[in-house]
């Protein structure tokens, strides 16, 4: 027996999460935003000795933080819960009052940053209808708009002179959208697009001496961080490989730059020599790390991270010694850290001998004399990866005694281009094959019991289980479906207009392509399906609508399947309400303790009032 079992609210409600950070221009102090009673508050610490201080204590979230350049201020967004506006304000470190500069009824602010003379602060909204970049002066004075548009104007950045600001505009949306690199005069006058020709060009950073751009680019396929020469017009790429690099950050006196880089689902700190090009791996070597800021003398780099055994939090690192730091933890402290789950990287073969990368998440048991129950886990996607991070679903899933296998199936991005491409023109093909690999892969290696294997998916992830439910109905004891579509049709005609674009793209549309969209759509095969379906699915969904589920259930009732579908009147695709995602789980659990914990041979007949609580179900 497991000594503890989590709960939904342990795991969920009860985390307090980091959620922004700024250093102090001396580096030597940090503030940052993290959950106090509902809010997202400021503290303030040293960074050696770590003993933060709250800041800020009245109601209303602060998030993007940006500490001046004269150390006198710092400047936050609050909001207020259930409000559509949003106010840009300081608060004064010496005397703790708080300026309002803007406020906004509707809209929010994002992306908030200073001048390096500290006159002006820049910042993104979407206060106009559109996202675009405005200034302000600190004191609240002369708001200018520099740019406007349909397009999404994101991550400015001032140029040490002042003068200029560097942007990126994403063009479209959803995974069709471009990037395009720009600057633009402090004025709003001048505007340029600089950078290759590629789909994607962002995340760009100034030099300390104003003279290049650190940025990332998929010019080659795959992410890679290149250094743009302002007056000379070329570019000197400073990674390369299969791999995706992210987010630079130079040092303070410009001799290295910080960025990410994905590997087998985390996102590792990679520091690179400007000088020699010479590269090396520091930091949390499971998980992923985000913002990254060095201190002023350029030995140390402070750096959020999240990981399987961690939620959000901030972390340090000393760039002399390679030794890193957690300063804060997000547990409650009901959660034992020997209880949390780190998965191993695995590999299997498909079908066709293409390898397929995968998480394995054990069980943690004191008696080794039965095989645990699993769950085959499907992202969604299809362009997307199985992170490393922390997953309260999975760990929820694994304390209570199943194992849980996530594969990248083909299509998944992090593998490179011909892997991310696999999937073009062939949903529920050769992906589908890759799910069914993956539960031969736990029958043949006896991780898990051959009779007890389900599956779990959500969005495409949803879409692909129920493929593999119709395709495969005799390896799976139940399968669970989260928000997935059904009928690529009707999925076609009801979905939103980006969704509905990126789906001609990567199959076509129906009018031209009939057979495929009948073919590969489990409606069409779902008569095959002989293990409980569950569905859970939100009302306001707008990405795969409601009407999808609907139809799974009501062509499975006729057929006299064992189908239940379960809606959440207030949820969203991604189920981001912490009370619809601990009512999922709940249920989650609840549907897989009666079909999957035990053997066939003993199932129960499910008691449906059993799966019906709280009032945000309908």
């Amino acid at each position: 027996m497991r000594s503890h079992q989590f709960t939904p609210e342990e795991l969920i409600s009860e985390v307090k999460t980091v959620s922004h950070f700024s250093l102090s221009p001396d580096g030597k102090s940090v503030a940052f935003s993290r959950d106090v009673k509902g809010f997202s508050q400021i503290f303030l610490a040293d960074i050696l000795e770590f003993e933060p201080e709250l800041l800020t204590e009245c109601p209303g979230s602060k998030t993007s933080l940006a500490w001046s350049p004269e150390n006198d201020l710092i400047a936050f967004v609050h909001s207020e819960k259930d409000s559509k506006g949003c106010a840009l304000c300081t608060i004064s470190l010496l005397s703790g009052s708080i300026n309002t500069l803007l406020e906004l009824n509707e809209g929010s602010i994002w992306n908030s940053s200073w001048s390096h003379d500290g006159k002006h602060l820049v910042f993104c909204s979407n206060c106009e209808g559109s996202t675009d970049i405005f200034t302000i002066e600190a004191d609240g004075r002369n708001l200018l708009r520099l740019t406007s548009g349909s397009e999404m104007d994101m991550y400015p950045q001032w140029a040490p002179d002042g003068n200029r600001l560097l942007f990126y505009r994403s063009i479209g949306q959803g995974p069709l959208s471009r990037y395009e690199m720009r600057m633009i005069s402090s004025d709003g006058n001048e505007l340029n697009v600089i950078g290759p020709e590629a789909e994607r060009n962002g995340w760009g950073k100034w030099s300390p001496d104003g003279k290049t751009i650190a940025f990332a680019s998929n010019v080659s396929g795959s992410y890679h961080i290149g250094i743009l020469d302002i007056h000379e017009d070329e570019i000197r790429w400073v990674t390369r490989g299969n791999r995706n690099y992210w987010h630079p950050v130079w040092s303070p006196d410009g001799s290295i730059l910080a960025c990410q880089v994905d590997m087998n689902g985390s996102r590792i700190i990679t520091v690179i020599s400007v000088r020699s090009g010479e590269m090396k791996l520091i930091g949390p070597t499971a998980g992923l790390c985000s913002d990254m800021e060095f201190t002023s003398d350029c030995k140390s780099l402070v750096f959020t991270h999240e990981g399987p055994l961690n939620p959000y939090s901030l972390w340090y690192i000393d760039l002399n010694t390679d030794e890193f730091l957690q300063l804060t933890s997000g547990l409650p402290d009901s959660i034992d850290k020997e209880l949390l789950v780190t998965p191993e990287e695995i590999t299997y073969f498909s079908f066709d001998g293409l390898e397929i990368p995968a998480l394995l998440f054990r069980p943690i048991s004191e008696s080794n004399d039965t095989l645990p129950p699993a769950i085959v886990r499907l992202h969604g996607g299809p362009n997307y990866q199985t992170f490393n991070w922390w997953n309260p679903r999975i760990q929820f899933l694994v304390n209570h005694g199943y194992l849980v296998l996530a594969p990248d199936f083909r299509g998944s991005t992090g593998y490179g281009k011909e892997f991310e491409e696999k999937s073009i023109g062939d949903w529920g093909g050769g992906d589908l094959k890759d799910v069914i690999a993956a539960a031969e892969w736990l029958k043949t290696t006896g991780e898990a019991d051959p009779d007890r294997i389900a599956l779990l998916g959500g969005s495409y992830g949803g879409y692909l289980m129920l493929m593999a439910m119709t395709r495969a109905p005799g390896l799976w004891v139940a399968g669970i479906d989260l928000f997935g579509f059904v009928d690529l049709k009707t999925f076609h005609s009801s979905t939103s207009g980006w969704v509905r674009e990126w789906l001609e793209n990567q199959i076509g549309n129906p009018e031209e392509n009939p057979e495929f969209y009948q073919a590969r759509s489990p409606i069409t095969h779902c008569a095959r399906i002989t293990a409980p379906l569950l569905m859970l699915q939100g009302a306001k969904d707008e990405r795969v609508p409601l009407s999808q589920a609907e139809q799974l259930r009501d062509q499975m009732e006729s057929n006299g399947k064992e189908c239940r579908l379960e809606i959440y009147k207030h949820a969203d695709h991604y189920f981001s309400n912490k009370s619809t995602q601990i009512e999922v789980m709940k249920t989650i659990l609840s549907f897989l303790d009666t079909y999957a914990a035990k053997n066939k041979s003993e199932k129960n007949v499910v008691n449906q009032s059993h799966y019906l609580s709280g009032d945000d179900l309908i």
